[in-house]
């Protein structure tokens, strides 16, 4: 992970996540991957919940990093 990004705290730990300052909770995620990313409706910004555990589910967060407008979704590839 880059030293300069602030993951959000309820990010489960493993190779996605999102950083908190970034997110503005646009749904791209939850959208494009609801299995693995959720709303922090108390910050209004996103997170992950769970690391995907399928083919089909590290497509989706492939995907959502594609999707995310503002560069928020971070894959370090562990």
């Amino acid at each position: 992970m880059r030293e300069d990004i602030k993951k959000h705290p309820l990010n489960v730990e493993g190779k996605y996540y999102v950083a908190q300052d970034c997110c503005t909770c646009m749904g791209a995620c939850e959208i494009t991957a609801p299995n693995n990313f959720a709303i922090d409706k108390m910050h209004y910004t996103s997170y992950v919940f769970k690391q995907p555990e399928t083919p089909e589910e590290e497509d989706q967060c492939q995907e959502a990093i594609i999707a995310c407008a503002f560069e928020a979704i971070h894959d370090d590839g562990e």
